[in-house]
Formats: structure tokens, sequence, C-alpha cells
């Protein structure tokens, strides 16, 4: 009896000095196939060449994280294009998968609505980088989080986000570190 109330006692102290690790990301349960992923992004369809400067930097500041992931520039099927349509959407990403309910993702394209103001290479706007570090945050299967993050589900005019050390966190506990 006294055993079991010792263990009672020390499982309670455990619980209350142990500090609980929250996940600061939410992954959408499948990601690229392969133990470093290499994925070859077209932004051909881009003319705009501030944009595509802040793509390439966006690509790079994801593969900056350590993780075994590494985004490629080059002639494939997972592109980024421009598109306009009337509504609130800023971009968009739509992926494929192997197989609908499991299984790797074998395509992405990214869709970037033209009626909004960004910046570059407005002065005022949406910050265009930050919107592409959250996009290809989607690429790499994150899903939206709670503010203030850069996978927070809406973002304000002038609202600045980077890939910071819990995006880097979430990148390596999918991919792996390097």
């Amino acid at each position: 009896m006294k055993k079991k109330i010792f263990l009672n006692l020390l499982l309670i102290s455990l619980f209350f000095t142990v500090p609980l690790i929250a996940k600061a990301y939410n992954y959408a349960g499948y990601r690229w196939g392969g133990s470093w992923p290499n994925v070859t992004v077209d932004y051909s369809a881009v003319v705009v060449t501030a944009w595509r400067t802040r793509i390439q930097n966006t690509m790079n500041d994801w593969n900056a994280t350590g993780a075994k992931f590494t985004f490629k520039v080059g002639s494939s099927n997972n592109d980024v294009s421009v598109y306009y349509a009337d509504d609130s959407t800023l971009a968009y990403v739509q992926t494929t998968r192997k197989y609908v309910v499991t299984g790797d993702i074998t395509k992405a394209i990214m869709k970037i609505n033209s009626r909004h103001d960004f910046n570059p290479p407005y002065v005022s706007g949406y910050d265009f980088s930050t919107v592409m570090r959250h996009e290809f945050g989607h690429w790499l299967k994150l899903d939206h989080s709670n503010p203030p993050s850069l996978m927070q589900p809406s973002f304000s005019v002038g609202t600045i986000r980077y890939v910071d050390s819990d995006m880097r966190n979430a990148i390596r506990s999918i991919y792996g570190a390097q």
C-alpha cells in the first residue's frame, strides 16, 4: 500500500515538474518520399523578377533548416504560377499523393493571386516573401497553426514572418535532421 502511494506521488510530482512539450506546428500526416527528398520547383511562369528572386530566397530559407529536404530550381511538374481571382485568397498549394489516403507526395503546385497588392512591387501590401514562406511550408506539409506563426491561416497587410526555430524543428521532425 505504501509503495503504491509512493509511486502515485512520484508520478504526480513528475507531472508537475517536467515541462510539457507542445508542438508549435501542425503536420498534415504525409510527406515527400525518400530518405532525403530533392524537389525540383519550376517557377518560370512567374514573370515579375522581384517575385522570382523572393521565391528562390524562400526555397533557400527552407533549405537552410537543417532538415533532410532540398528544394531545387528546374523544369518539373511542381509549378509556381500566377492567376487572378476576385477573392481574399493570396495564394494556395495543391499536392498530389501516390495514394489518396496515405502515400508520398508526387506533385505540388502553387498559385499566386495577382489580384492582391504584394510588396514588392508595391511599397505597401502583403509581404510577398512571407506569403511564399507560408506556401512553401504547405509544400513541406505543414498545416495552419495558431498566430503568431509563419503558418497562421491569414496575414494582415505588412505582416512579416520568417522560418523560425519552431518551423525548423517541425521540418526536422518530419524529414529528419541532416
